[in-house]
């Protein structure tokens, strides 16, 4: 059996303007026993902001805490690896032309780290995509 105990250590949503939003989030995990690709700390940072509902600007910025990977080999005993912790950021921007027609870019990882979300599985680094959307 695994408890998992989650502890929000730091939590503020905050508007500066009407039109500022913001989330500071800390979360600390406390596990009764080890377990493998979950960090003991992760922190966040959300802003977003709306400008006269055209133009909406999103950041995303995240620290996940060092992890641990359980890797087998064929025929030998498990060994526990030690993964190192990351830093990401994410940057989304909207422009809405009429209300029916917007187009959009994200850049995703954009500060461009390598790193292993889980032991042999890199993330991709620096992503960018764009776009539209027509609703109805």
């Amino acid at each position: 059996m695994m408890l998992i105990c989650s502890r929000q250590v730091q939590r503020s949503n905050g508007n500066l303007k009407k039109n500022l939003k913001f989330l500071l989030r800390g979360d600390y995990y406390d596990y009764s026993e080890e377990v493998y690709h979950k960090p003991e700390y992760e922190l966040t940072l959300n802003t977003s902001y709306n400008l006269r509902d055209k133009i909406l600007i999103d950041a995303n910025l995240f620290y996940t805490g060092p992890r641990k990977a359980l890797i087998e080999h064929s025929g030998l005993d498990p060994e526990t690896v030690d993964m190192e912790g990351f830093f990401d950021g994410n940057l989304t921007a909207e422009y809405r032309y009429t209300r029916l027609l917007s187009f959009f870019i994200r850049l995703n990882n954009f500060s461009a780290s390598s790193y292993q979300k889980f032991y042999y599985y890199p993330v991709q680094r620096f992503q960018i995509m764009g776009g539209f959307s027509y609703a109805l």
